[in-house]
């Protein structure tokens, strides 16, 4: 959700919940809530402020893949890859290997990709993945199914194409951060 809305149903959440609690009677942002709020006007204003304010909070709609527990400690969100100023195509086509051990094989077309890649994934059982994505400027953007998992990564790439970094939301391992490298053919 962005940004303004999130904001929006926190402060929507905090004015229910003050009619709930004072019945009406105040000014709030150039607006006059009356004192003739009924019980049942507070009890409604009461559940919907508890719900806009957990909107607002939490933002429970955002994250698209189911989680679970895993023995990878996910590290706090990076802000989202800017792209780079640059129109010129990066290719990432080669052999590439991850700070866990993953190899993986990518082959470039144009804009997109296919990958296959086999490592050992977060419960330590060794796994086999496939999967694709799109390379605009310097951001890289996948997605993958693999023998236990799915999911989807988005990072960076050097602008001399030898190094991705990407954080990865995946259904059984959560969310987890990549540093691959490129290797010498």
């Amino acid at each position: 959700m962005p940004q303004n809305i999130t904001t929006a149903a926190f402060v929507l959440g905090a004015v229910l919940l003050l009619i709930s609690l004072l019945g009406g009677g105040f000014k709030i942002f150039g607006a006059e809530v009356r004192s003739s709020v009924s019980g049942w006007g507070r009890v409604t204003s009461f559940i919907l402020g508890v719900f806009f304010l957990i909107v607002g909070l939490f933002n429970p709609f955002e994250r698209t893949l189911p989680s679970s527990t895993s023995s990878t400690t996910p590290s706090a969100s990076p802000s989202p890859p800017k792209p780079s100023p640059s129109s010129a195509q990066i290719d990432i086509s080669g052999t590439w290997v991850d700070n866990f051990g993953t190899i993986t094989q990518i082959v470039q077309q144009g804009d997109t990709f296919q990958a296959t890649a086999s490592g050992t994934e977060c419960g330590g059982r060794r796994f086999q993945s496939s999967g694709g994505g799109t390379v605009r400027g310097n951001i890289v953007e996948s997605s993958y199914q693999s023998t236990y998992s799915r999911g989807r990564c988005q990072g960076t790439v050097s602008t001399d194409g030898s190094r991705i970094v990407s954080t990865c939301d995946d259904s059984l391992c959560d969310r987890f951060q990549l540093s691959s490298v490129r290797q010498r053919e």
